[in-house]
């Protein structure tokens, strides 16, 4: 578990602020953070802990395409499950990527995209999805993603953005509107 995902549901969740205080290395080594970050937390070193988490943040900032995947029209979002989430939730958020994005990998002559990225965009800003997992289901590709929204994250509607890398190009897919934050 990345150290920001962890600190994240610290702050959230009560139960597990009161486990922490009890016994800070097994609920560390439960939600699996590496012995690197437990140190970190244990050493109360506010530095090192900004430090990491900037690191971490850093890793996931979306950046453009330098150059598109050949016919990169095939690839479509179909679905984004769930459509919705409040301020201050974490949620695990599935998305389906169209069964035509199944047709350009094999075209390409590869099984999967090696490399994958998940952001809801919206006039607000941007939330960066972490721990992406990707699995192929029937012909498609369903990616899933944690995402925390911030108690101050703005309300309203955001697109859907999933990357997929292959052999060192990016193709980005969007999908429009397709998540809501109240």
């Amino acid at each position: 578990m990345e150290l920001i995902c962890f600190l994240a549901d610290l702050l959230r969740d009560p139960e597990l602020q009161d486990l922490f205080t009890r016994d800070p290395e097994r609920v560390m080594t439960d939600a699996g953070l590496s012995p690197q970050h437990q140190s970190i937390v244990l050493s109360r070193d506010h530095a090192a802990l900004a430090d990491q988490v900037k690191q971490e943040v850093l890793a996931m900032q979306y950046s453009p395409p330098a150059v598109p995947w050949p016919d990169a029209g095939h690839a479509a979002i179909e679905s984004v499950e769930p459509a919705s989430a409040g301020r201050g939730d974490t949620l695990t958020l599935t998305t389906i990527v169209a069964r035509q994005a199944a047709s350009l990998l094999a075209n390409l002559g590869t099984p999967a995209p090696k490399a994958f990225g998940f952001a809801l965009k919206g006039k607000g800003g941007e939330l960066v999805g972490t721990r992406v997992e990707a699995e192929t289901k029937q012909g498609t590709l369903h990616l899933t993603s944690t995402v925390v929204v911030l108690p101050s994250t703005p309300a309203g509607a955001y697109d859907v953005v999933v990357s997929l890398t292959l052999g060192g190009t990016t193709q980005f897919v969007t999908k429009p509107d397709a998540f809501t934050i109240s």
